[in-house]
């Protein structure tokens, strides 16, 4: 299921369930509209026989009222997104386009149910060129603003290249810039005021976002399941690093040392998540 929290009262104030007795719904992915008012679920049913369980050959868009805790329509995930790995769903700004993020960036019309256009991310940049290809894991800094770390490869110096993509949804626009050598890296978080990013996995990296130039480099510093969370603390001088595990430990964003590490007792099946901005701050700052 999924949980609707209110973030001021930090409090679980509704609970979503697709699943019946006689068939569970797996959900896959959520993504809300901007006001809140409805959530768009990706899910796959199961349908109970007497001696097997029977797959649904489809996946599935379920359209959530949250005022009325129904679902009010649903329609099938369009056959060119394709089902090998099942994308991200997010909302426009506007809350008028349902975009499926797998490997390539897929704009569904919510009147049409079906892929209007494409943001291309499997594409080679030039001819030679690995492409930065599916399952980059985006991150939303602002309303309808993700970042990314990306790999590919340099055919002219035959080795990998690590790199930063920007994507404004709102305006359908993809940008990006390698930065040198490949690194060990597969997640981003950006400074509060956007000027620096982090790129973390086995490496932790500082990169200037103005002059896309590598700030610091610390190499080996994190394994495996442990560091699939990383955020940046709202006055932009700590690191939070944490995922499936037992602890967090935080960096100084200067120096990219660790100065602590906290156990949480118990193991974490969930990574820590961020909470876009616009929750948090008014627009208005």
């Amino acid at each position: 299921g999924v949980e609707i929290v209110d973030v001021a009262r930090r409090a679980v104030v509704g609970t979503v369930r697709l699943s019946t007795s006689r068939r569970p719904v797996r959900i896959l992915g959520v993504a809300a509209s901007p006001g809140g008012e409805r959530l768009y679920l990706l899910g796959r049913g199961v349908e109970f026989e007497v001696d097997r369980y029977l797959i649904d050959s489809e996946v599935e868009i379920f359209v959530y009222d949250v005022s009325t805790g129904e679902v009010t329509s649903t329609f099938p995930l369009p056959e060119s997104v394709g089902y090998s790995t099942f994308p991200e769903l997010r909302m426009s700004p506007e809350g008028d386009v349902l975009f499926a993020m797998g490997d390539d960036i897929y704009e569904i019309g919510l009147d049409s149910h079906v892929v209007e256009s494409v943001i291309s991310l499997s594409r080679q940049r030039a001819p030679g060129y690995g492409a930065p290809g599916g399952g980059l894991l985006f991150y939303e800094n602002d309303p309808g603003i993700y970042y990314a770390a990306y790999q590919t490869r340099d055919p002219v110096l035959d080795r990998g290249t690590t790199g930063v993509l920007r994507l404004d949804l709102g305006n359908r626009q993809l940008f990006g810039f390698d930065l040198g050598p490949g690194m060990n890296v597969a997640h981003i978080a950006l400074s509060p005021d956007g000027r620096t990013a982090y790129l973390g996995g086995m490496d932790l990296v500082a990169v200037d976002m103005r002059s896309h130039r590598i700030l610091k480099r610390k190499e080996g510093i994190e394994r495996g399941r442990t560091n699939t969370s990383w955020i940046v603390s709202g006055d932009g001088t700590k690191l939070y690093v944490s995922g499936v595990g037992a602890g967090m430990k935080i960096y100084d964003t200067a120096s990219l040392e660790l100065i602590e590490e906290i156990s949480f007792g118990a193991d974490v099946l969930f990574a820590p998540i961020v909470l876009p901005r616009d929750l948090l701050v008014p627009v208005s700052e």
